[in-house]
């Protein structure tokens, strides 16, 4: 296919687009007054994706949780016994890679030796190699990372909340799986995964930063056309049918905390909502950080009266049909910040004056992220991911936006379905 370009009107760069013949997607964003190159490379493939028809079968098949976060760590051991991280230390590059609910991506920066670079990280991605003895010396280090989490009072949080807020939809699953799922692994169910959600067509590369969108470009199809890939096919997830109502609607833990951690997930039904997702995304954006940001008169207000120790963390998941956004913070006075959070959602009106305000911060944003090869290589793998789409103009889209749309949209909302999370220090503290 011919290579496409879009011009970035605010900043003057330019968005350098290409699908090989295999279905790889190719985004490329040169910036030479950038002295690193910033790469990676991305399956739609995350923690959330665990029933499906495998590639070359025709029955739904369920396999253990964690199994994508699993998959990520195998990718590091290598058939040739070469380790990838030692690889790229010796190439003056830094390697790493995450599991998301929604994704599974592998990215590394450098100054020099591009190209081999690069050319690696096609290949060890692009490379399984599984055994019976290497995935069960794998199981004892992820367990340890499990428990790691476990002991990790913001890690439960956002675990515990989510799964206080789902019946069904497997959002409500920690990404790293349980150490049961995890021991129930087997080389077969990694093979499966991979030869369905690590096909070229599934994935993308983005490259941002110093580069020359020729050679990059060659060196990738190079790469590909040397390699064979089974046809593409499409592939099958479940459909989950989720309740609106939240699972449970208020639970404590206890940990060995300084202070309250609590968290207050509100999950809203979007199926009736006919928006465009980025469209509606900005506009959540806008309301959620009016109220609760780092410039709202919630924070000022609970801080005034000795609520709130830490800024408010905002969180936001997507499944097809429900929206769920959780608000998180530190506090001496769990019941009282609850409190107040479900009368600020109540009273969720935002000022024109405060609606503008944010619509020019969201502008600002975009322009900052193009000044930073890491920011605008994962703004980029963001919205592919979430959004299966990149908008190089957001003006398009926030020249748009208006007050009117906005309400429109806000009593839309429903704030009914809550649930709240609150992890207690072992001895109260009078509260």
């Amino acid at each position: 296919m011919t290579i496409k370009k879009v011009i970035i009107k605010k900043t003057n760069d330019i968005l350098y687009t290409e699908v090989l013949d295999n279905g790889l997607h190719i985004f490329m964003i040169p910036q030479n007054d950038i002295n690193t190159t910033y790469v990676s490379f991305t399956t739609r493939y995350g923690g959330m994706h665990n029933e499906f028809i495998p590639f070359g079968e025709k029955k739904m098949r369920k396999v253990p949780e964690g199994i994508a976060h699993f998959l990520e760590h195998k990718m590091f051991e290598q058939e040739d016994g070469v380790d990838p991280m030692l690889f790229y230390s010796q190439n003056g590059a830094d390697v790493n890679a995450y599991t998301s609910l929604y994704a599974t991506s592998y990215h590394f920066s450098c100054s020099d030796y591009l190209k081999e670079n690069l050319e690696y990280l096609l290949n060890f991605v692009q490379a399984p190699y599984f055994t019976d003895e290497n995935v069960e010396k794998e199981k004892g280090i992820i367990e340890e990372e499990i428990k790691m989490y476990n002991d990790n009072p913001y890690s439960l949080l956002g675990e515990g909340i989510r799964a206080n807020g789902f019946k069904n939809h497997p959002l409500k699953h920690p990404i790293a799986g349980t150490i049961d799922d995890i021991r129930s692994i087997t080389k077969e169910n990694l093979y499966t995964c991979y030869h369905t959600f690590y096909h070229p067509s599934n994935m993308f590369v983005v490259v941002s930063g110093k580069f020359d969108v020729k050679e990059v470009l060659n060196i990738i199809k190079e790469n590909q056309s040397s390699k064979e890939f089974e046809k593409n096919n499409t592939i099958t997830l479940k459909r989950f049918k989720e309740p609106d109502q939240v699972v449970n609607s208020y639970e404590e833990k206890q940990m060995n905390v300084e202070v309250f951690k609590i968290s207050y997930g509100i999950k809203m039904p979007i199926k009736n909502i006919k928006m465009e997702p980025k469209r509606r995304a900005i506009y959540l954006a806008i309301m959620f950080e009016s109220l609760f940001g780092s410039t709202s008169k919630f924070k000022e207000e609970m801080k005034e009266k000795g609520y709130l120790i830490s800024s408010v963390s905002l969180g936001t998941y997507y499944t097809d049909d429900h929206l769920f956004v959780t608000i998180s913070a530190d506090t001496e006075y769990a019941s009282e910040l609850l409190a107040a959070i479900k009368e600020t959602l109540n009273n969720s009106e935002v000022s024109e004056e405060e609606f503008n305000r944010k619509v020019k911060v969201v502008a600002s944003d975009e322009i900052y992220t193009y000044e930073d090869a890491e920011y605008v290589n994962r703004h980029i793998v963001d919205n592919l991911v979430i959004y299966n789409k990149y908008y190089p103009n957001m003006d398009d889209i926030l020249n748009n936006l208006n007050m009117d749309e906005f309400n429109k949209l806000r009593k839309q909302l429903d704030f009914n379905n809550t649930t709240s999370l609150v992890i207690k220090p072992f001895v109260n503290k009078g509260v």
